[in-house]
């Protein structure tokens, strides 16, 4: 989570200019999730979507905003 909160502040900091129009501001959410370490049986469909419940999650809390997967 930590390297998507640095990305997520990152993005939030940058100030698009387009045709010299007034600055617009840019945010971005992040789902996160992780392979289990305990079992090791993982597959990229399930870790995307994980991932994805994630980022419902952090949507739903505002935008601009790290979500982690858990379980239950």
């Amino acid at each position: 989570p930590a390297v998507a909160e640095r990305m997520r502040a990152a993005i939030e900091g940058i100030a698009i200019s387009i045709d010299g129009g007034a600055p617009a501001r840019i945010s971005a959410s992040f789902g996160v999730t992780c392979v289990d370490a305990v079992s090791g049986e993982e597959n990229i469909d399930a870790l995307l979507s994980r991932a994805d419940l994630a980022l419902y999650e952090a949507k739903a809390a505002g935008r601009n905003k790290v979500a982690v997967y858990r379980e239950g």
